[in-house]
C-alpha cells in the first residue's frame, strides 16, 4: 500500500466520482464565461511584453496600473445569480448599488483551461449580458466585461468527502481606465487581433495588431517575418480606423462633455471669484459733515437746494464696499463715470501723471492698481478676482505646477552638441550624431543619423541656459530631423558674435510635466516576484 502524503493526501475514486459529476452539472447548466488572463504589468523595456502574474508593478501604493492580458480568450462554464441593478438616490449623486456579481466556476476545468487558478485581475466577459439594443449606431452589441475581485472557494462546493469543487469569484464591473487599457484598445471584431506585434510571427491580409499602443491592419498577405516589416511601415500596414472597444463601452468621451458643459455654465454665471461690485456707485463723504462731498465753481448759497447745478462730487478715496475678494483692479466708479482718460494700464508709470490718475501694473501678479498722490504712486488694490476655471488659456491664481503645459523627455536615444563659430560655421566637439547643420533666420535644422521613431521627441539647450520651446520633428530618410524655430542663433547676417554650443537630446517618447504625485512615483523601477 502506498504511503500518503501527509501535507497533500491522495484524492480517491470517490473525490473524483463526484468532481466529474459536478462538471458534468457545470456543462449542462452553465453559462459560457470568456476570461481575458492576467499575464502581468507591463515591461519598462518592451511595451509589448509582460513581466509576470507575481510582479509588483508600484511597490509603493502597491498597485499594477499597466497591465497586460493574454491576446488569446479562454472560454469557462459557470454559475451565477442574475440580480436587479438600481441605482442609489438616498445621497448626492447617482451610485450603483447591486452591481457586484458572485461566479462560481469548477476549479479543475478552470485550472485545465488557463494552466493557472483564477487570480485578482483577470477580466471575465459575459457574452449572455450583450446589449444588441444599445442606444448607438454601432454595428456590434455591447459588451459587458466584470474584473475579478476576489477568489474563494465555494462553501456549496464541498463535497460529502470534504473536499472543495467550486471556486466563488467576486466580481466588479470595469471601467475606462488605466488598468484595463490593453482590453479596451482592441479591436471590435476581436477574431481579427492577433495580439501584440511579435517579430518572429508572419502576419495575413486583415490581421490587427497592436504596437507601441496603436492598431496596425495588414495590407496584403505578405508572407514575411514581422521583423522585416515593423509597422507603421507603409508597404504592409495601415492604421487601424474602425470602432474599438473602447469606442463602444467608454463613457468619457460624453462625461468630459458634460465637464464642460458644467464648466461653462459655472463660467457664465459666476464668470469671476469674489463679489462682483464694479456696478455699483461709491459716494465720496466729507467726514467732517458727513455729507457728500462735492466740487463747486459756484460758491453762492442756493436756499432753495443746498446744491448748485455746478456741484461735482469728489472721486472716492477707495471703493466703499467690504467683502471677500473685491479688487478687480477697476478704478472707483470707473465703469460708471467714464474715468478711461485717468486710467491706464502697462509694465511702467506713464510720464507727467495728474493728481487723481489711476494705472494699473499689468507686470505685477496679481496686476496692482496705483493712484497718483502728486508725489507718488499709492497701491490702490490688487486683481484677485480671476476665474477658477484650471485651463492653460486663462488667468488664474493656480501655480505653474499645475498649469505647466511642457513635456519632458524620457528613454533617451542620444545626445549630440554643435558649435557655431564667429564665421557661422558648425563644429562639431562632441558626437558624432549631427549629419547635417543649417543656420536658419529663425533657428536651424539638424539631421542626425538617429533611427526616427513614432512619438519621439527632443530637447534643445542653448549655451546650457536658454531652452528652445519650438521644435518640429521630420522623418528624413528614416532618419530623425528636426527644425529649431525659436530664436536662437539670430545675429547680424546671421553670424553669432561669438562662439554658440547648442546641445540637443533626443527620446523616444516624454511625458507631460503636470503631473499627479502617484503618476511621478510610476518611475519606480518595478521590482520582479516580491
Amino acid at each position: 500500500m502506498p504511503r500518503l502524503s501527509l501535507y497533500r493526501p491522495q484524492k480517491g475514486s470517490d473525490y473524483k466520482f463526484i468532481d466529474r459529476t459536478v462538471y458534468e452539472m457545470f456543462q449542462v447548466g452553465g453559462v459560457d464565461v470568456l476570461l481575458h488572463k492576467y499575464i502581468g504589468p507591463q515591461d519598462p523595456s518592451d511595451p509589448n511584453k509582460a513581466m509576470g502574474e507575481t510582479t509588483i508593478q508600484d511597490v509603493l501604493f502597491l498597485e499594477n496600473r499597466d497591465r497586460k492580458y493574454d491576446a488569446d480568450i479562454y472560454n469557462l462554464r459557470g454559475v451565477y445569480s442574475a440580480q436587479d441593478t438600481d441605482f442609489n438616490l438616498s445621497q448626492f449623486g447617482l451610485f450603483l448599488q447591486n452591481d457586484t456579481v458572485f461566479l462560481t466556476v469548477h476549479i479543475n476545468n478552470s485550472v485545465d483551461t488557463i494552466g493557472r487558478k483564477v487570480m485578482s485581475g483577470d477580466v471575465v466577459e459575459l457574452p449572455n449580458l450583450k446589449d444588441e439594443y444599445a442606444l448607438n449606431d454601432f454595428k456590434s452589441a455591447l459588451k459587458r466585461f466584470y474584473v475579478v475581485d476576489d477568489v474563494n472557494r465555494a462553501a456549496e462546493g464541498f463535497s460529502a468527502v470534504w473536499y472543495p469543487h467550486l471556486y466563488r469569484l467576486k466580481l466588479k464591473p470595469i471601467v475606462d481606465s488605466q488598468e484595463f487599457k490593453d482590453i479596451l484598445t482592441r479591436p471590435e471584431d476581436e477574431d481579427t487581433f492577433a495580439g501584440d506585434f511579435d517579430s518572429a510571427k508572419i502576419y495575413y491580409s486583415g490581421e490587427v495588431v497592436r504596437y507601441n499602443g496603436t492598431l496596425y491592419v495588414v495590407k496584403d498577405s505578405v508572407g514575411l517575418v514581422g521583423t522585416q516589416l515593423v509597422p507603421p511601415n507603409p508597404t504592409a500596414w495601415t492604421l487601424y480606423a474602425d470602432t474599438t472597444v473602447r469606442d463602444m463601452m467608454s463613457t468619457y468621451s460624453k462625461e468630459m462633455q458634460i465637464n464642460a458643459a458644467i464648466i461653462a455654465e459655472a463660467e457664465s454665471d459666476a464668470a469671476l471669484s469674489g463679489y462682483e461690485t464694479s456696478h455699483f456707485y461709491t459716494l465720496s463723504v466729507d467726514p467732517s459733515t458727513g455729507l457728500p462731498a462735492v466740487n463747486t465753481v459756484d460758491m453762492t448759497e442756493n436756499l432753495a437746494s443746498p446744491f448748485d447745478i455746478s456741484d461735482v462730487n469728489q472721486p472716492p478715496v477707495r471703493d466703499g464696499y467690504q467683502g471677500y475678494l473685491l479688487g478687480d483692479g477697476i478704478p472707483p466708479n470707473g465703469l460708471l463715470e467714464g474715468v478711461t482718460s485717468q486710467f491706464g494700464f502697462g509694465i511702467q508709470f506713464p510720464k507727467g501723471p495728474f493728481v487723481g490718475d489711476m494705472f494699473l501694473r499689468t507686470d505685477y501678479l496679481p496686476n496692482r492698481l496705483f493712484k497718483w498722490t502728486g508725489s507718488m504712486w499709492v497701491k490702490q488694490e490688487d486683481n484677485v478676482r480671476m476665474t477658477m476655471t484650471n485651463t492653460d488659456t486663462r488667468q488664474t491664481q493656480k501655480t505653474s505646477f499645475i498649469n505647466n503645459i511642457e513635456r519632458s523627455g524620457i528613454d533617451k536615444i542620444a545626445s549630440d552638441i554643435v558649435t557655431v563659430n564667429t564665421q557661422g560655421n558648425p563644429v562639431f566637439t562632441a558626437g558624432e550624431h549631427t549629419v547635417d547643420f543649417q543656420l536658419l533666420p529663425v533657428g536651424a535644422y539638424i539631421i542626425t543619423d538617429i533611427d526616427y521613431v513614432e512619438n519621439m521627441t527632443v530637447e534643445v539647450w542653448l549655451n546650457e541656459g536658454s531652452k528652445a520651446t519650438s521644435i518640429t520633428l521630420q522623418n528624413q530618410q528614416g532618419k530623425l530631423a528636426f527644425t529649431i524655430n525659436d530664436k536662437l542663433l539670430v545675429a547680424t547676417g546671421l553670424v553669432p558674435q561669438d562662439a554658440t554650443s547648442l546641445r540637443w537630446t533626443a527620446y523616444s517618447s516624454s511625458v507631460e510635466q503636470r503631473q499627479s504625485l502617484s503618476k511621478a512615483l510610476r518611475k519606480i523601477k518595478p521590482q520582479a516576484d516580491i
